[in-house]
C-alpha cells in the first residue's frame, strides 16, 4: 500500500513538471507563434472539409479529419497546460497530506 501511494505522488509529481514545461513553451514568443499557426491551420482544414467534401475521396476525408484530430490535440495540450498544472498540484497537495 505505501508503495502504491509513493509511485501514485511520484507520477503526479512527473505529471506536474510536464504541465509545466509545456506552459513554459506556451508562454514564450514561439509559444504563441505555434499556437497562432496551429488555429490558423485548423480553421484551414475545417474549411478545406466543409468545401470540399463533395468532391474528395473518403481517404483524403480521412487523412484531413486525421490532421484536424492531431492539431486539436496539440493545441488542447498547449491551451490547457497551465489548468493541468494547477490541477495537479493541487492532486499533489492532497495526496502528500493524505500519507501524514
Amino acid at each position: 500500500m505505501i508503495e502504491e501511494v509513493k509511485n501514485y505522488i511520484e507520477s503526479i509529481k512527473k505529471d506536474t513538471r510536464k504541465y509545466a514545461a509545456i506552459e513554459a513553451v506556451a508562454n514564450t514568443e514561439g509559444g504563441r507563434v505555434l499556437v497562432s499557426g496551429l488555429k490558423k491551420d485548423l480553421i484551414d482544414t475545417i474549411d478545406n472539409i466543409a468545401t470540399n467534401y463533395k468532391d474528395i475521396s473518403h481517404v483524403e476525408l480521412v487523412a484531413l479529419s486525421a490532421k484536424l484530430s492531431a492539431k486539436l490535440s496539440l493545441l488542447r495540450s498547449i491551451e490547457l497546460s497551465k489548468k493541468n498544472k494547477e490541477l495537479a498540484s493541487e492532486a499533489l497537495e492532497e495526496a502528500m497530506k493524505n500519507t501524514d
